[in-house]
């Protein structure tokens, strides 16, 4: 669940004789220049090792840890995630490793936390990428998306979509490689496949406004894992996906109509702004304004469920494998899969998955 991390240690009492000096040659030769001591935490895996980036202020005293903490626990190319005991362990090897006490660096403070999980999809990955429309309204950024790779960025937080057995396979050793894309592919035709999803919370007021304000520092994040997935589940519901529509067009309102035939002819983006534009500008009042963005986006989104292809994927299906998903994570956490249905819907009825 959790993934890339930034922690901030401001009373430090151990040292670095397990970490290996990165210093650039410039400031061995002139160490006046020197601002930080930086170091890397090596992992102790042969083959797809990950390090954690480690410095410390000349000045302060202050140590900054940053790095997958997932990928430094298990290696640089695994499908594993990190569940709420095997984070314990390892923030207690990390703390090992720096000569602190577990209880130490549970004090310390944390930015850019990644939350993630692998969500095993019934069709390829890279292919639900272009579906995914809209997540927050935050601004998409899909340039990437032909590698496998689709972002969201805000000012507090950032969504990350990406398909995990291209990327694993690209990060395995050579010697892997081959055979993980051979695996891979082979489970790809079967209609299985893993597609990751990653919300990044910037700042500590990220977390306050995400319903765990009493999440202040590492400790905290560790004893209240479950509501890690909690946020998860609230915040995958927002995605908002557009692929093929199915529908009666003399059964169609003219409302419905109008949308559909936007959406089928300019894309999502594209409608959603200019239907926008046209009736805030009929507004006549700021709120009413605000208002009549809101309305617009809820209509289209009621077509987009509405009328979703039943022959493809969909809404429903996206939703099913998340589900699925959490069911499984549910078994090995704290967590009442209930819950965390109930946040998915919306609190409406809940349903078992399929499996």
């Amino acid at each position: 669940m959790v993934d890339r991390i930034k922690i901030t240690l401001k009373d430090f009492s151990g040292n670095f004789e397990n970490c290996e000096n990165i210093t650039k040659k410039e400031f061995i030769e002139y160490p006046d220049r020197k601002q930080y001591d930086n170091f890397v935490l090596r992992n102790k895996t042969e083959l797809d090792r990950h390090d954690l980036s480690i410095s410390q202020a000349k000045k302060t005293g202050i140590v900054t840890i940053e790095g997958s903490i997932r990928k430094w626990n298990y290696n640089n190319a695994t499908l594993l995630d990190l569940t709420q005991t095997s984070f314990e362990r390892a923030l207690r090897n990390i703390a090992k490793e720096l000569n602190i006490s577990f209880e130490e660096l549970r004090q310390g403070d944390f930015t850019q936390c990644e939350i993630g999980l692998n969500i095993n999809v019934s069709i390829q990955a890279i292919d639900v990428l272009p579906m995914v429309v809209n997540y927050a309204h935050l601004k998409r950024y899909a340039d990437r998306m032909d590698e496998g790779t689709l972002y969201f960025i805000g000012s507090e937080k950032n969504a990350k979509l990406y398909a995990k057995s291209k990327e694993i396979a690209g990060k395995s050793s050579i010697i892997k490689q081959g055979k993980r894309r051979e695996a891979f592919k082979i489970m790809q035709d079967k209609g299985n496949d893993f597609l990751r999803i990653e919300f990044t919370l910037k700042y500590q007021k990220s977390f306050n406004h995400h319903k765990m304000k009493h999440i202040q520092n590492l400790g905290d994040l560790a004893d209240n894992y479950s509501d890690l997935y909690r946020f998860f589940a609230r915040e995958v519901s927002r995605f908002i996906l557009f692929n093929k529509l199915s529908y009666q067009e003399e059964y169609l309102t003219p409302k419905e109509r109008h949308i559909i035939y936007g959406l089928e002819n300019f894309g999502y983006e594209t409608f959603l702004e200019d239907y926008q534009a046209e009736f805030v500008e009929r507004a006549s009042k700021p709120d009413t304004k605000k208002s009549a963005k809101s309305d617009v986006y809820k209509s289209v989104i009621t077509v987009l469920k509405k009328y979703a292809s039943p022959d493809d994927y969909n809404f429903k299906t996206f939703k099913n494998d998340i589900k699925e998903t959490l069911f499984r994570k549910s078994k090995d956490e704290k967590v009442d899969f209930a819950e965390l249905l109930g946040i998915l819907e919306g609190n409406k009825k809940l349903s078992l998955p399929n499996k």
